[in-house]
């Protein structure tokens, strides 16, 4: 008979028929070397790191949240909130500019703003920051939660960590903040939903409140939609193979299936503008994709990343404008983003457990993560959610998920406590905005010099006009605040109001006045009721202030290191305003 091949230990030893095979020499075991004292406190000391890293991680993620209140949009939601509670309703029309006055208005923020009216009364700016910064941190530790339970910390530290870096870039005192976290339990739900049939039936409940917070419900109704063709995709795969679905897992039926998403839809037209409000987030997404050429060039959080790569390539040449686009760091972070997700489907593609629905989401939010920097985060949560799951489900056997969960490297595990503690110092102590944007530094109020606060409410003295033109368009956030809706606006940065042929007329308005053409007077009070008065950024409204300090038909009565305020001369003698100092506009800086 022919030999055969023994293999005790790592040695190969032949044997021979009728012959004892010579005894390999004796080594530890697997498993006696887990249970050897040395074995014992390495992995006890691994576990305490590996379990220390995830909390460092959501420690980062809400300190990294906690920045000035940089956000225009702030003041009109808080003051919308404010106007809710007084009237009793929502609002159906502008109520805020004299020019789009009959436009409708579909305020799908209503529930965001209630709540940050609530915040701020109680806890002011601070606790306005906190509070975002507790929703964010939420989102993450909800995503940590729904895949990759079979991963050891430090990889998925090493998965999560771009993701969190592009998501607090964006983590603005916004709506969005909200659907991050509804996305976050949306996709919980998902990963629940394949194992436990009635976590389904949370599904209708999320998009009802979710709707009545924020337009993008829709991204609620997309994960949904990917769960459902993977659940019908796996039934036709084991009709057809008729084989057994994974352990501890089943698909559902299509009754069911249609039976829940009918109560989604419905839950969905459970707003205050019904089928308005359910198409609406079609009006958005219109104007960041098909009219992104306008829309793109004009709103920062509507430019695609690849039109910032293409403006640094254009000014600095092919090598150096890369190198300089890469040095952006929330931009690194997502291109990271993206890298790791779409690597991450390799690993199931071989080992044939590829998930329609992760493949489905991490195409659809890449699409939206591209045309608009507005849709990061959302997307950086997704990706890292599939990333995750994908490691779990293709770069682990089986055989190997609970001792690599339970036997991690402890020289990785200190190296993900040790970098995430140095980012956490790096953020406390203001160093991180060396490498990112220098006004993103450790703190709970606002933003210094930013928002105009005393130029809105000078413009609210008696004898003032009820009228105003503000420029740049974000200002009228807080005049908004402090004047509205008493006093009306040109124009605001609610664009879901605001016409396209409104912003063409204020970008006119601002082109005309710095260059000294007459007749703007015309746009800016068409129906020659009343000349608004003029509030114009110290820093970006340079060419208007000029233009009108050479007008001698206006005077600059105000002036900070926010904003400059402009009547009509008339007037101004009228009201007995002096001539502001135009000299402390020099102060103007991004300082915080």
């Amino acid at each position: 008979m022919a030999g055969s091949v023994c293999r005790p230990g790592n040695r190969i030893y032949l044997t021979a028929p009728g012959l004892f095979a010579m005894p390999a020499p004796r080594s530890p075991s697997p498993t006696n070397r887990r249970h050897s004292p040395g074995a014992r406190r390495e992995a006890a000391e691994a576990a305490w790191f590996g379990k220390l890293a995830p909390w460092l991680l959501f420690l980062l993620t809400f300190v990294m949240c906690c920045f000035p209140l940089r956000d225009f949009d702030f003041w009109w939601h808080v003051r919308t909130g404010q106007l809710i509670l007084e009237r009793g309703a929502v609002p159906y029309v502008d109520w805020y500019t004299y020019l789009d006055s009959e436009q409708p208005w579909i305020d799908m923020h209503w529930g965001f703003q209630l709540l940050m009216v609530a915040t701020f009364s109680l806890l002011g700016v601070a606790g306005v920051i906190l509070v975002k910064a507790a929703f964010y941190t939420a989102s993450v530790l909800i995503g940590w939660a729904a895949t990759g339970q079979g991963l050891p910390a430090f990889r998925k530290v090493l998965i999560w960590l771009p993701a969190v870096i592009a998501i607090t870039g964006r983590a603005y005192e916004r709506p969005e903040m909200l659907s991050v976290l509804f996305l976050a339990v949306a996709l919980l739900l998902t990963e629940k939903s394949r194992v436990s049939h009635n976590w389904v039936w949370a599904w209708p409940a999320l998009i009802l409140l979710w709707v009545n917070c924020h337009a993008l419900y829709i991204l609620g109704c997309v994960v949904w939609l990917a769960f459902v063709v993977e659940q019908m995709a796996a039934r036709v795969w084991q009709h057809r193979s008729s084989g057994a679905p994974p352990a501890g897992q089943s698909t559902l039926s299509p009754g069911r299936l249609a039976l829940v998403t009918g109560m989604i839809i419905a839950a969905a037209l459970i707003n205050p503008w019904t089928v308005d409000g359910l198409r609406f987030p079609w009006v958005l997404y219109r104007k960041f994709s098909v009219e992104n050429d306008f829309y793109g060039v004009r709103v920062g959080e509507f430019q695609a990343p690849i039109r910032f790569v293409q403006q640094q390539v254009d000014r600095h040449g092919m090598t150096v404008g890369l190198i300089v686009a890469l040095r952006n760091l929330y931009f690194t972070a997502e291109l990271a983003v993206f890298l790791i997700g779409a690597l991450s489907f390799i690993g199931p593609l071989r080992r044939g457990r590829l998930r329609i629905d992760r493949l489905l989401l991490f195409a659809g939010f890449s699409h939206l993560a591209w045309v608009a920097t507005r849709n990061t985060s959302v997307f950086s949560l997704v990706a890292a959610v599939v990333a995750c799951g994908n490691q779990c489900d293709g770069l682990l056997t089986d055989e190997t998920r609970t001792k690599q969960l339970h036997d991690g490297s402890v020289f990785w595990n200190q190296l993900a406590t040790l970098s995430l503690s140095l980012l956490l110092v790096l953020f406390v102590s203001g160093e991180w905005g060396h490498f990112v944007e220098p006004w993103k530094v450790f703190g709970l109020r606002e933003a210094k010099h930013w928002f105009g606060h005393e130029a809105a409410r000078f413009c609210g003295r008696p004898g003032m006009p009820d009228r105003a033109y503000v420029a740049h368009f974000g200002l009228a956030g807080p005049f908004i605040f402090h004047n509205g809706p008493q006093k009306k606006l040109f124009m605001d940065p609610r664009l879901e109001v605001c016409s396209r042929q409104t912003f063409e007329k204020y970008e006119q308005v601002g082109r005309m006045i710095t260059q000294g053409i007459p007749g703007w007077e015309q746009i800016v009070n068409p129906d020659n009721t009343e000349m608004p008065v003029m509030v114009l950024d110290s820093r970006y409204s340079r060419g208007e202030i000029n233009g009108l300090l050479a007008t001698p038909a206006w005077r600059l009565v105000f002036a900070d290191p926010a904003a400059a305020v402009f009547v009509e001369t008339t007037r101004a003698d009228a009201l007995g305003l002096p001539p502001a100092d135009i000299n402390v506009m020099a102060q103007a800086q991004f300082e915080e």
